[in-house]
């Protein structure tokens, strides 16, 4: 069972139901139980929240930037509810004390949590450290975060966690609160405008700070316009932002150009090759390295969403996930983040999500390929071919021995014999098709086990050909079988494997001559090929024992590597030499392209794309000198 992908340091949320209201209409505040150490299933593991003062950064908390949001929307002014002006822990729960703000839409939350209309609340939060505990009995492992900061907490409509939500107290009652806060006027009545030169000397100043500050200069401005908010706290909310984002610089919160050994995330191939990590690394379930693991726990359709911001498309965060899509599938005669591609003049280019998609797939169906792959690719030799025309096959014999040079110092030709040995490169593959709905979803799960699935069926394809030329037993260029008596590679008798008959088969494979004289050849027995029914006999029969006696020594104990293959079937065994020095088998593929290939389109059978795994692979027969076949008993 792979192991579960490592816990996101990326902001991460927990939901869960409110209880009867703690609302105080007196104080305009309300008591919430904000998080508990109740496991919650990420994926394929629990995730544990440890509820401690050593544990929680509440340094947000303290500098009144924790705010109560309208479900997560950090995006627009118009979503902070309130704020978080108070913390304590009590009973194993972090409990939390939230301030309703001055605005039209907090006073609309506002009764609903009166009447207790809205039934949940979530947390948003990011995890530093991590504590790992292996599952026992077929439990999934459990993840504790024993450092973790507290970011914002959020009124949702959908509730997951039944152990934390508000507090119930008589209305009339005043409220516990530590730690109280002064309000920072987030989102302050608008009592003064911009003028235009004000306006124009904000953005200017926030320009400065990068494109992404002056972007939200000028949201600010176009909300004080509205009467959202007073000019002082925009002024304020914009100090609060610039903040964020230079810590974001410096302590490598997610957010903002973010420097890395060779790169920043100011470059857009930087970050394209950050996003590839990332979606890779979910996909295989591993930990994520380097500048990827800063988009560690976003999913497909945040990192798009970061993408098109960096290609220049406005209001990113207004989008929702369909058109978010619907964007990053556009090409548009750029490359993915806005650098104009000169080649294309307007036309076609390669679109922002298929080409994360192709780039992180083709990773993580490698990494499978490879880690299944046939262990019969060991015994044999790998070349590139151009096209799919006959292969003539490589062979290492047919000098002999280099001849002594005269007293005149001249040097005699030799005339290299050509194997008449063939073999050609064929085509396999097959498409299925990702739905919108997985991408909308997140849903990498079902595209990571389709191109498992893909990846193993890649590597049993090139298994059943290597195995195919053991079992079948061509026959070769001199009318001959690969394993015969003419060859002399095939034993008299079957035998199961013992000293005594890997003795026979090493001796025949070293009394091999060379093609075209009478130089001794002499292959060393490397590999011996078995199918899984011989596998236990043939590890005690290699196993190194110490022996009492001369007669009990194991001669072959530490030469020979086991190789077991399921396509290879029944007793029959086989003594193969190290392709290097005596090959038998020779594959290629097309254009050296060693793995399998993935390809894409937009699909007219399914809503979605389609995806084609293409693998260009021959395999062939060099030689029958470095192999021994003994048909078993």
């Amino acid at each position: 069972m792979p192991a579960p992908v490592e816990p996101f340091a990326a902001e991460q949320v927990r939901r869960a139901p409110l209880s009867a209201s703690s609302y105080n209409a007196e104080t305009r505040t309300f008591e919430a139980d904000l998080a508990t150490a109740t496991p919650v299933r990420r994926g394929g593991f629990l995730e544990v929240l440890e509820i401690s003062a050593g544990a929680i950064d509440l340094g947000r908390v303290a500098s009144g930037l924790a705010p109560l949001l309208d479900t997560h929307n950090a995006y627009e002014l118009k979503s902070v509810l309130g704020r978080i002006t108070g913390t304590r822990i009590e009973n194993g729960k972090l409990v939390a004390t939230f301030a309703l703000a001055e605005t039209d839409a907090a006073r609309a939350a506002e009764g609903m949590v009166e009447r207790g209309e809205i039934k949940g609340i979530s947390v948003g939060y990011k995890v530093t450290e991590w504590r790992h505990d292996r599952g026992s009995d077929g439990q999934p492992d459990t993840y504790t975060a024993t450092r973790w900061e507290l970011l914002e907490a959020s009124l949702v409509p959908v509730p997951a966690d039944a152990a934390t939500g508000v507090r119930s107290f008589p209305k009339e009652a005043h409220m516990p609160e530590q730690n109280p806060q002064p309000d920072t006027g987030v989102s302050t009545p608008a009592t003064t405008r911009f003028d235009a030169d004000e306006a124009v000397a904000f953005v200017k100043v926030a320009r400065s700070f990068g494109d992404a500050a002056e972007h939200k200069a000028e949201e600010l401005v176009r909300g004080n316009a509205a009467g959202e908010y007073s000019a002082q706290a925009a002024r304020d909310a914009f100090m609060r932002f610039a903040g964020e984002q230079q810590q974001a610089r410096t302590a490598g919160v997610r957010a903002g150009p973010i420097a890395f050994a060779g790169g920043s995330f100011d470059d857009p191939a930087f970050f394209r090759d950050a996003a590839v990590e990332a979606i890779a690394a979910k996909l295989s379930r591993r930990k994520v390295e380097g500048p990827g693991a800063e988009l560690r726990g976003l999913s497909v359709v945040d990192i798009c969403r970061s993408g098109l911001q960096r290609a220049g498309h406005r209001d990113t965060h207004r989008m929702n996930a369909e058109t978010v899509i619907r964007a990053a599938s556009q090409p548009d005669g750029h490359n993915w983040f806005g650098q104009r591609d000169v080649t294309t003049q307007g036309l076609m280019s390669t679109s922002m999500l298929p080409g994360l998609l192709q780039s992180a797939g083709e990773r993580h169906l490698v990494e499978v390929y490879n880690a299944v792959a046939s262990p019969l690719k060991a015994i044999s030799t790998e070349r590139s071919a151009k096209d799919f025309r006959a292969i003539t096959a490589m062979q290492t014999t047919g000098v002999g021995k280099l001849r002594k040079v005269n007293e005149a110092g001249e040097f005699q030709n030799s005339t290299l014999s050509e194997s008449a040995e063939t073999y050609s490169v064929h085509t396999y593959g097959e498409i299925v098709g990702l739905t919108r709905q997985a991408i909308v979803n997140d849903d990498l799960a079902a595209f990571a086990n389709m191109l498992s699935i893909l990846a193993r069926a890649a590597a049993v394809t090139e298994g059943e050909l290597f195995a195919n030329k053991l079992v079948e037993n061509p026959d070769l260029s001199d009318g001959h079988a690969l394993f015969s008596e003419e060859h002399a590679n095939l034993a008299a008798s079957g035998g199961a494997p013992s000293v005594a008959t890997l003795s026979e088969a090493r001796l025949a494979m070293r009394s091999h001559r060379d093609t075209t004289s009478d130089t001794p050849l002499s292959p060393v027995p490397r590999y011996i090929a078995i199918s899984p029914a011989l596998e236990t006999t043939v590890d005690q029969l290699l196993a190194s024992i110490t022996a009492n006696t001369v007669a009990e020594v194991n001669p072959f104990s530490g030469k020979l590597t086991p190789i077991v293959d399921p396509w290879l079937t029944g007793n029959a065994w086989y003594l193969i030499a190290d392709p290097a020095t005596a090959p038998v088998l020779e594959h290629a593929y097309l254009d050296g392209m060693s793995e399998p290939y993935l390809d894409q389109q937009e699909g007219w059978r399914v809503d979605g794309t389609e995806w084609k795994v293409r693998l260009d692979v021959g395999v062939g027969v060099v030689d029958f000198r470095g192999a021994f076949k003994n048909p078993g008993a």
